[in-house]
């Protein structure tokens, strides 16, 4: 018989509690909204979690690659040979030898521990855990996590999450050091060191050797290493293979001891990770990125429910310019996946194609929109937070920002959009 329920009636800790204090084996299946988590469990241990809506930064080649373990060229050909046996990708880097095995249980673990501590931020959502007699999972690479230490880890991040998230407010927010120069143990080079310039500079040096000072922990010492002031924290987190809150828990005692400060966001450092260059509304030439913010203005003009919260990129896709047309500088995690799948499209898309795609999951909404023809696509997001009527609202929006763009009469370059009633 299968236990299923609600977390408004059993909150996701007290569920985890009675598999593991049953040392059941099985399956725990959660939803919420359009997101589907899949927690498989083994003698009460959580051995395997999957995501319906699982971001690329959370797959375990994309961490690999990024943390140096991997190259781009043996990503590939383990992705080829995945899609034609099925195989999961840690065995299959194993077995190619194109990683270490600790290499790969480090990051299956990341992986694990981002979708596991994800599911603490649910507000609501359905459950049924299935018992099995066996389940299968990478036995010889997968690292059992037990519940008594992610209750533990989850109590602590919902704890200090409100102090240690105000560092920053997304995870493409770039710090610099604001160390003078580094006593041995720090990490210092002769590249990097600078003469003291300013009363901030003079209190983190001040404090590299305060004995009141704590020590920098082991997640301090590997954040600050690849701060430089061009990463964004997302990719540090990727590069150290840190969940968001050792993350964030890092940064901030980095930052409360001096010893880095956070830079101004900076649009061109954004794009530049996906060869785009980025130029002001004002100064961009006429053509399709500029009806393409025309018919933004348009709807947003004639629709009244339009977040200002959500942030919109108008993109030319032969000249791989891009201009913000609502919002500020994208500095969302989804804005870069939306941008990167835009990239990744502009190379199948041939003359005269046009289409759309959206996604929303609990968290975000996502809408594409590109022209060929008119030499455009057009990215919008928003944070829906789960709740339905925004939800509702985007795919309006969404809708009619598509029928703006894909089909304008010849006599008229960008239609009226219809109003919303």
């Amino acid at each position: 018989m299968a236990l299923e329920g609600t977390l408004k009636d059993f909150s996701l800790g007290d569920i985890l509690q009675l598999i593991s204090f049953q040392r059941k084996t099985g399956v725990l299946i959660l939803r919420s909204h359009d997101e589907t988590v899949t927690l498989t469990f083994h003698e009460g241990a959580i051995v395997f979690a999957d995501c319906s809506n699982k971001l690329p930064q959370n797959r375990v080649g994309h961490l690999l690659l990024q943390s140096g373990q991997l190259s781009p060229e043996e990503l590939e050909k383990a992705l080829d040979v995945q899609a034609s046996s099925n195989e999961r990708l840690g065995a299959i880097l194993q077995r190619m030898l194109f990683c270490r095995a600790e290499d790969i249980t480090q990051a299956l673990e990341v992986q694990l521990k981002r979708i596991v501590f994800g599911l603490f931020h649910w507000s609501s959502g359905e459950f049924v855990f299935t018992a099995q007699d066996g389940v299968e999972y990478h036995g010889d690479l997968m690292r059992p996590l037990g519940i008594e230490s992610v209750l533990m880890e989850s109590a602590q991040m919902i704890d200090e999450w409100p102090i240690v998230s105000q560092v920053a407010d997304s995870l493409n927010v770039v710090f610099k050091r604001l160390a003078a120069f580094e006593p041995a143990g720090i990490g210092a080079s002769a590249e990097t060191e600078e003469p003291l310039s300013s009363l901030a500079s003079l209190a983190s040096l001040r404090s590299l050797f305060d004995d009141d000072q704590p020590a920098m922990s082991s997640n301090e010492r590997r954040v600050y290493d690849l701060i430089d002031g061009v990463s964004t924290i997302g990719q540090i987190m990727d590069r150290s293979l840190l969940t968001e809150f050792e993350l964030y828990k890092a940064l901030h005692g980095l930052a409360s001891r001096n010893l880095i400060e956070r830079m101004t966001p900076s649009p061109v450092q954004h794009f530049h990770s996906l060869n785009m260059a980025w130029e002001d509304e004002e100064t961009t030439s006429r053509g399709g990125i500029q009806d393409a913010i025309e018919a933004w203005k348009t709807v947003r003009s004639q629709s009244g429910h339009i977040s200002s919260d959500a942030a919109a990129v108008a993109i030319s896709i032969s000249k791989r310019t891009a201009v913000l047309a609502q919002g500020v500088a994208p500095a969302e995690p989804w804005m870069e996946v939306a941008l990167q799948t835009v990239k990744d499209l502009s190379k199948k898309w041939r003359a005269g194609r046009s289409g759309a795609l959206e996604y929303v999951n609990g968290e975000m909404a996502v809408a594409i929109v590109w022209n060929t023809e008119r030499d455009y696509a057009f990215v919008v997001l928003d944070r829906i937070n789960g709740h339905a009527s925004k939800i509702s609202r985007f795919r309006s929006h969404a809708a009619k920002l598509s029928a703006c763009l894909l089909a304008p009469p010849a006599d008229k370059l960008i239609p009226e959009c219809p109003r919303e009633t």
